[in-house]
């Protein structure tokens, strides 16, 4: 179906982290998956190397004799905001020129696609020709059609063909929103084109920002077949099988980014996936069953009781804090889930209602106690620090609230508590919130210390990493070459912006409402104002 000549088309599909990080990712394993099954592709997978230097970009690909140059087309599987730094390096190391603008006649398209590109793709859109909004299975198939047909012509030409296709941005035929640099709060007050590279003055983009909203592309036909992929034996699972359970999330907390751009919810019956599992996986292989909110599958009953009958082992991603099915945890524990995970989030029903996850603590704590007679060896909790509306006894609440886990548990099964930095997120209701301060995180990090009972192991994750996070997720165009810079000579976050001297704390900081946002061609008006209403009545508390 697709050659080149008497060859096979050449495909490089990359994941902008270690190996190890990939071969545990669904969503790349999909993708890789359905184009291998494509005629005439030949897929080239590509990482980031384990043992790089920061500031060695020419050995910074694995594997390392492979030239992106020599390719015909190059995806990226862009899952994270943390990965951003590293897609330059890795477009450099492969001997191709990180700005969009700097390619030329005979360079493969860079096309991004994933979560990270559905959120915002504005702080990398210097970086790609092209991306494509949405699950892969739904565009994949027409995207390829469509390049195989105008592949060939002139760059331009092909990126505009392209660019008409559903859920496609091609940034180098738009302008782009940019943050004031020292307003608080934050907005916009400019709209350029495509930055690139030293010295180059914007290119002027033909097509205003103004236009309709770009389409998130959803997988309609999610649940005719599962959706599943092996993972490597390299992955943190092993050699596993991971199966969807549902695509989307019956629940809409207002920090979360996911439960929006994986909308609507669609589940897949339970006779579908034990087909797929029935014929990937064998008597004591391991399975996991995958959603963003897994345990709210409405069919989780029969789906463990027929794995169970099929003698696999099981794992879950998660369950709701409030999960109340005796006889489903007793099933998943016999198959092999010791440990299992709930994200109770804060301490109170008070916040715990502001961010749109109404679950009440006596509810979290029943559930602890269904699971610990269940036999659980190990409940993981996950909780957020620094959320808009929080006070002093919303922190204390989460050791208050890990103290009663504790009791409610028996002495056999351990508890662990994650906690993260919140972080805003675009195309949230809390898109326009301020992140917390490090200095003021490390604050409210020392209060939740000293509320949690020694017998809970507490993580409390890196502030610093989250605020990067941050910078990336609500991040504008000018951060393109921000990244090649931090590339090519190895430097971090802080060194970059205090050259041009800008604040973390101002671009982190609270969003006027109302401002157009960097992000705003992949939002409707009507879903916009949406937002700000449910922002709105947070505020409203």
């Amino acid at each position: 179906m697709f050659t080149a000549g008497s060859r096979e088309v050449r495909v490089a599909l990359g994941y902008p982290n270690a190996r190890e990080l990939a071969a545990g990712n669904l969503g790349f394993r999909i993708v890789a998956r359905l184009l291998r099954a494509i005629p005439g592709i030949r897929v080239q997978p590509f990482f980031l190397a384990s043992n790089r230097g920061r500031a060695r970009a020419a050995t910074c690909i694995d594997p390392p004799d492979l030239k992106l140059a020599s390719t015909d087309l190059v995806l990226f599987s862009l899952a994270y905001e943390g990965d951003a730094p590293h897609v330059p390096a890795l477009l450099a190391a492969g001997g191709l020129p990180e700005f969009a603008r700097q390619r030329r006649p005979g360079h493969p398209l860079v096309v991004g696609g994933g979560a990270l590109a559905m959120i915002n793709p504005e702080p990398l859109a210097a970086l790609f020709d092209l991306f494509l909004l949405g699950e892969a299975e739904a565009f994949l198939t027409e995207f390829l059609t469509t390049w195989a047909r105008v592949r060939g012509g002139r760059r331009e030409d092909v990126l505009q063909e392209l660019g008409t296709l559903r859920g496609a941005v091609a940034p180098m035929r738009r302008t782009h929103r940019v943050w004031s640099r020292d307003a608080s709060p934050l907005r916009v007050t400019a709209e350029v084109g495509l930055p690139g590279g030293p010295g180059e003055e914007p290119e002027q983009a033909l097509t205003p920002s103004a236009a309709a909203p770009v389409e998130r592309i959803p997988w309609s036909d999610f649940g005719a077949s599962a959706s599943w992929a092996r993972m490597g034996p390299e992955s943190d699972l092993g050699d596993a099988t991971l199966v969807e359970l549902a695509r989307g999330c019956p629940r809409r907390c207002r920090f979360c980014a996911a439960t929006r751009i994986y909308a609507p919810l669609r589940e897949c019956a339970a006779d579908v996936i034990m087909s797929a599992v029935e014929g990937a996986a064998g008597p004591g292989e391991k399975v996991g069953l995958l959603g963003l909110s897994a345990g709210d599958y409405p069919q989780l009953a029969k789906l463990v009781s027929c794995l169970g009958e099929l003698g696999v082992r099981m794992t879950i991603s998660s369950l709701p804090p409030a999960f109340g099915l005796q006889s489903v945890a007793e099933r998943l524990v016999q198959g092999g889930a010791r440990t299992l995970t709930i994200a109770p989030e804060t301490g109170s029903d008070r916040l715990r209602h502001l961010i749109g996850k109404p679950v009440g603590n006596d509810a979290i704590l029943r559930s602890a106690a269904l699971l610990g007679r269940a036999g659980l060896r190990g409940l993981r909790t996950y909780f957020i620090i620094g959320l808009p509306q929080e006070r002093e006894e919303d922190l204390r609440g989460i050791g208050e609230l890990l103290g009663a886990l504790r009791r409610q548990l028996p002495a056999r099964c351990t508890l662990s508590a994650t906690v993260n930095a919140f972080v805003p997120k675009p195309q949230t209701p809390f898109q326009w919130a301020p992140m917390a301060t490090v200095r003021d995180l490390k604050e409210r990090a020392h209060i939740l210390r000293s509320a949690v009972p020694r017998t809970v192991r507490l993580r409390v994750k890196s502030f610093r990493e989250a605020r990067h996070q941050a910078l990336i997720a609500r991040g504008d165009v000018t951060w393109g070459p921000r990244l090649v810079r931090m590339a090519s000579e190895g430097i971090g976050y802080a060194a970059v912006l205090r050259a041009e001297r800008l604040r973390a704390d101002t671009l982190c900081g609270a969003i006027e409402v109302g401002s157009p946002l960097p992000w705003g061609h992949l939002l409707s008006g009507e879903r916009e104002r949406q937002l700000a209403r449910e922002w709105q009545a947070v505020n409203a508390g």
